[in-house]
């Protein structure tokens, strides 16, 4: 389990991804993060892979590729309903421990998110930044 704070594009970002690692290198983590803001706000969750080479010591760098949904929801001045876009996102990130069960976390990610726009024709991607920094909890899972 994972919460973090950081940004998605120019606006902050409050996230909380939680995750299983069946193997060493190979991880499933799903996340869900909000951006509060004054004309709208948005929900970004994803589901994830996060692939790794474990390395001795106490940095540990990751990638990830993952898919999900943002949906964005439009303030209280204008009449307007929610909107749902498809969204890949992409990136990696560093792991520092601090114990064998906690580490701090930092992670680099670029969404884009799927749409259209008005008066043009076919699908239009949208690209956003997502930074963030947080903690890492792990916990062993024994059957």
């Amino acid at each position: 389990m994972s919460p973090a704070y950081g940004n998605f594009g120019a606006n902050p970002l409050y996230a909380l991804r939680v995750g299983y690692n069946p193997e060493p290198w190979l991880g499933y983590e799903a996340s869900l993060g909000h951006t509060p803001g004054q004309s709208a706000h948005a929900v970004l969750h994803t589901f994830s892979a996060v692939l790794r080479h474990p390395f001795p010591g106490r940095f540990q760098p990751y990638g990830t590729v993952g898919y999900g949904m943002l949906i964005v929801y439009p303030g209280q001045a204008t009449d307007a309903i929610p909107v749902t876009k498809n969204a890949l996102a992409v990136g990696g990130g560093m792991e520092m421990y601090i114990r064998s069960d906690l580490a701090l976390r930092g992670d680099l990610r670029h969404a884009m998110v799927f749409g259209s726009q008005r008066d043009r024709e076919g699908v239009v991607a949208y690209p956003y930044s997502q930074g963030t920094i947080g903690l890492a909890f792990y916990r062993t899972v024994r059957p």
